[in-house]
């Protein structure tokens, strides 16, 4: 080795100072400040706080920043300091910084009430434009500052506070696109009515768990609405006995959602939609629901796709209720029909009713498979009366989560006779598939050697789950 030469350890780097690193290029701390906050701007919330601490020059520079989100875990470990960062969040910045976007979620103690509300304000004072609250533990006494509901700059709400939601006597949100209230429970029929009154430009409308018990009626009346999402599937939601009619009036709605017991009793006036998810689990039907479900897919019969699941029709068999058949409604439009939740026996007299209103269906889809369970099932797989969609229009049927049992076998054999327009069969195995790809390969096999009513070239597609 030769003893002249040495290691030459590199200069330590200084953010703020101005000294080169190996090769000559500039630290990181001498970029442009316009790209030094770029790169800022894509840490979460509390690794950009920690750049406070790597040099003084940027001691306060996290807080000049107009996109924050705090979350809190359930533990009270580092509780203060995260209370001491919301403050220093709102606190530090510039008199005429405005917030553009805000996420809080942590736990709620007694004592946390006051110190919410002083936030709100300051965020609406700086005129926040997006705002997510998910404040758990939030009780009776807990409330939201009024200047919350006649926020000028705000376009989208949500709110998950698992109390009553005490309304103002004035509401006013002209810009708000969303709202999304998750848990809270309607006061009365009057300040509710208010609140949904006050969102002229309402285009997306979110319902999840909320608790209607305490109101009759309310009407929803937004001429811009796009898009609702109802989820009742909250257990404690069960425990009310009371039943609110919710109208929804004047709406341009192009998607809506349901999903949960049909607690309450929907009604739409002139709502067209294009795509529909209505899913009721069986267990959680009451006898009322099953009239208030057949009157939304009555009040939705003009759209074009439909996700619901088999025990929508199912019921029309287990409790004995044919009446429930005529009840069923045309769906001239509907092109798509998606089945979710359960896997679908295709004997059942309800969904067969289902299938014969259903006049230009082209997409037929089991998520979680396809069974034929009933024992007094046509000899010769052959529906009877054949839907006219079997016949004329039905060019795709997809069926997923496949084991290939026997019923299920026999199942896609009657769907195969019966489909005489079918172009393509798409069928995705379970996770629980047994046997590999040797087994793979037999039931390709079998389906290749079924009876197909279909004169086209039918294309099969079965693969494993990737």
């Amino acid at each position: 080795m030769d003893t002249n030469s040495r290691i030459v350890k590199p200069k330590k780097q200084k953010l703020d100072g101005g000294e080169e690193i190996a090769g000559g290029s500039k630290s990181f701390g001498n970029l442009p400040e316009e790209l030094i906050r770029y790169i800022l701007s894509l840490l979460p919330t509390k690794d950009l706080i920690k750049t406070s601490v790597l040099c003084k020059k940027w001691e306060y520079l996290w807080t000049s920043f107009s996109k924050f989100s705090f979350v809190q875990g359930s533990s009270d470990d580092n509780r203060s300091s995260f209370l001491k960062a919301v403050d220093r969040a709102l606190i530090l910045r510039d008199a005429d910084a405005d917030i553009e976007q805000f996420s809080l979620s942590f736990p709620v103690k007694k004592g946390d009430a006051s110190r919410v509300s002083s936030w709100t304000s300051g965020l609406v004072w700086r005129n926040v434009e997006k705002l997510s609250l998910a404040l758990d533990g939030a009780r009776s006494k807990f409330y939201l500052p009024p200047c919350l509901f006649t926020c000028a700059t705000l376009r989208d709400l949500e709110l998950y506070v698992p109390t009553k939601l005490k309304v103002p006597a004035t509401v006013s949100f002209p810009s708000l696109r969303r709202l999304s209230l998750n848990s809270v429970v309607f006061t009365d029929d009057y300040s509710t009515q208010k609140l949904f009154s006050g969102c002229p430009v309402l285009n997306e409308l979110s319902l999840i768990n909320c608790n209607w018990a305490n109101l009759k009626s309310v009407t929803i009346s937004a001429s811009n609405l796009l898009s609702l999402i109802i989820d009742e599937t909250g257990g404690q939601l069960q425990l009310f006995g009371r039943c609110c009619q919710i109208m929804v009036y004047g709406v341009s709605l192009k998607y809506f959602r349901y999903k949960g017991g049909l607690i309450n009793d929907y009604n739409f006036d002139n709502s067209y939609v294009d795509k529909a998810e209505i899913l009721t689990p069986t267990s959680r039907l009451r006898d009322v629901s099953y009239r208030y479900l057949y009157e939304l897919f009555r009040e939705f019969s003009s759209m074009k796709m439909l996700t619901t699941s088999s025990s929508s029709f199912e019921v029309v068999q287990t409790n004995n209720a044919s009446e429930l058949l005529a009840q069923i409604p045309l769906f001239s439009n509907l092109a798509t029909l998606i089945f979710e939740e359960n896997p679908v026996n295709i004997y059942c007299e309800g969904l067969l009713r289902m299938f014969q209103n259903c006049p230009c269906l082209q997409t037929l889809v089991f998520s979680e498979g396809v069974r034929l369970w009933c024992l007094d099932a046509e000899e010769d797989g052959v529906l009877r009366p054949q839907p006219p969609c079997f016949l004329e229009t039905l060019e795709k049927i997809e069926v997923h989560a496949f084991h290939g049992n026997r019923d299920e076998l026999v199942a896609l054999k009657v769907l195969l006779k019966n489909a005489m327009v079918l172009e393509k069969l798409i069928i995705t195995c379970s996770d629980s598939f047994q046997g590999g790809p040797e087994k793979l390969k037999d039931v390709n096999n079998e389906l290749a050697d079924l009876p197909r009513g279909s004169s086209k070239c039918c294309e099969f597609i079965c693969s494993l789950r990737p």
